[in-house]
């Protein structure tokens, strides 16, 4: 396997309850940081839909030497009714309950007995040197795009299994 080309550069991709789908994590550690980082982003998340400031896409974090971007990517409007909950998604965030996580099947895309019944929202996070912030937000667009796709196959697959398309 050829060096990476951005080795400072660490990507990461998951769903709410911080299950790693994709990472560049090589160590426990930097997979626990990532993991941590897409926690607080969850937290973030939740806070600014408590607060009626509408769902973020995105949360760019600059330090001196080092910036964080996070990407959310929020499942596709018609695939996220949920039978049987009339909650509208202001009065019951994704990422609501403790850590950032859901506080109920339904938040992620499942029903009470626990059928799915579409993609969960999903987390990119991209971790890189303040100098390279150019590739970071390239890598970003790159992990959005392989989180839709994740999101595209997991509605064709649950078409499917519930004999749909």
């Amino acid at each position: 396997m050829a060096p990476p080309a951005h080795p400072k550069l660490q990507s990461h991709l998951s769903d709410q309850s911080l299950t790693p789908l994709l990472t560049t994590a090589r160590t426990p550690p930097a997979l626990t940081s990532l993991t941590t980082l897409t926690s607080t982003a969850l937290t973030a998340h939740s806070t600014t839909l408590r607060l009626n400031m509408g769902a973020p896409r995105r949360v760019l974090v600059e330090y001196a030497d080092s910036l964080v971007l996070t990407s959310f990517l929020a499942p596709p409007t018609t695939t996220t009714t949920t039978v049987g909950n009339n909650h509208s998604p202001a009065a019951s965030p994704p990422g609501s309950g403790v850590g950032g996580t859901p506080s109920d099947g339904a938040e992620s895309g499942e029903t009470e007995a626990g059928e799915e019944l579409g993609p969960p929202m999903l987390v990119a996070v991209v971790s890189a040197p303040a100098d390279e912030g150019r590739e970071a937000r390239r890598a970003a667009a790159r992990l959005e795009k392989v989180g839709r796709e994740f999101q595209r196959e997991w509605t064709a697959e649950a078409d499917v299994d519930r004999g749909g398309e």
